[in-house]
């Protein structure tokens, strides 16, 4: 196994504290010694510098590749120097964010996973690395509207707009809601995705002492795309902000910011709502959910709320252009309190909850 995999396994079962920040491998028989057998230690002092400094970049190479294998789930024989992150070893945004802390621990360096896009290749991103490049500051994270106060706008644009028009387009029925009652701080919902009127209808269904301290999870790239926004979006954002309670999670950088902002929701006692299967379904079929789920559990250490929602991809399904009224049904499963659990095992123990959320 690589040395630095081994560190790496070892750093996990310490505290924060007892952690190995560094260490250099040891490559002769020996130590250099003194005529009565003790350890020269200026001598070891000065041969580990002058061998970080001459096999650094063959350090960084091993290393970088061994990472990328254990995040990618890929044999490092697979991995090339032009391998595109995304689209070749298969990093969602997630998983990025894995790879970064990965890095970070290793390496030293403060850098953030919107470093890596859609066209990052393996080479760029070791190019990236040696450089330690900053990354620009992420948008759409307001921590505002989870004061008293943005909670009192939001639910007034409830009570006047959002609720007549969202009788239009579906007529509500709601199980579950008891399985809510132990649910005492915030929370992690987990719903399927099928239309871009599931998450009102969640919020609809939530009782008010959840539904305005719940912040929702949208992708950046829906209001904020390469070929530019649409007027439409550009009003649409900030109401979907303030009325919703919406923050941006993008889908190809950046991520890393939004996973501190949801922590900072977490311990103001705001719950949080992702679809975790990342994009709406064509075929109303629960699909695989995004590994760094996971992770994400595993940080925050709150209570995994499933929702299941029924009827949406009826009226208004992917690809559709306008609402086609009908009836809608959310059903909340029990909360699930993850403990010693392994990151894909909160992943496929989740998903196994929302697709067993059916009356």
């Amino acid at each position: 196994m690589n040395i630095h995999r081994i560190v790496q396994l070892a750093n996990e079962e310490l505290d924060p504290l007892q952690r190995i920040e560094g260490f250099s491998v040891w490559k002769e028989y020996d130590f250099p010694r003194t005529t009565t057998l003790k350890i020269q230690k200026f001598k070891v002092k000065e041969m580990i510098l002058n061998q970080n400094k001459k096999e650094n970049s063959e350090l960084i190479s091993d290393s970088f590749l061994s990472l990328l294998a254990n995040v990618s789930r890929k044999n490092p024989s697979e991995i090339k120097e032009n391998s595109v992150l995304t689209s070749d070893l298969g990093l969602d945004s997630l998983s990025r964010l894995e790879l970064v802390n990965y890095l970070e621990q290793e390496y030293r360096v403060d850098m953030e996973d919107s470093i890596i896009n859609s066209k990052t290749t393996v080479a760029d991103l070791r190019k990236l690395l040696e450089k330690k490049e900053k990354t620009k500051k992420q948008r759409g994270l307001w921590l505002w509207l989870n004061n008293p106060a943005g909670q009192t706008i939001r639910e007034f644009l409830d009570i006047v707009i959002q609720r007549s028009v969202y009788s239009l387009f579906f007529d509500l029925e709601v199980h579950g809601l008891s399985n809510l009652s132990n649910l005492k701080g915030p929370g992690i919902f987990i719903a399927n995705h099928t239309s871009y009127l599931d998450q009102p209808a969640i919020m609809s269904a939530l009782p008010r002492e959840i539904r305005y301290k719940i912040a929702s999870a949208t992708r950046e790239e829906f209001f904020f795309s390469e070929e530019g926004t649409s007027f439409i979006k550009k009003i649409l954002f900030p109401f979907a902000m303030i009325a919703g309670n919406v923050f941006l999670l993008p889908q190809k950088s950046g991520f890393r910011e939004s996973l501190s902002f949801m922590g900072s929701l977490i311990d103001n006692g705001v719950s949080i709502l992702i679809f975790p299967e990342g994009t709406r379904t064509r075929n109303a079929k629960l699909q695989e959910f995004m590994s760094g789920l996971g992770l994400m559990v595993k940080e925050f250490q709150v209570p995994v709320v499933p929702v299941r929602i029924f009827g949406m991809e009826k009226i208004y399904p992917r690809g559709a252009k306008v609402p086609r009224k009908g009836k809608c049904r959310v059903i909340f499963g029990k909360p699930i309190e993850f403990t010693t659990q392994t990151p894909n095992e909160i992943v496929e123990i989740s998903r196994k909850a929302i697709f067993d959320c059916r009356r």
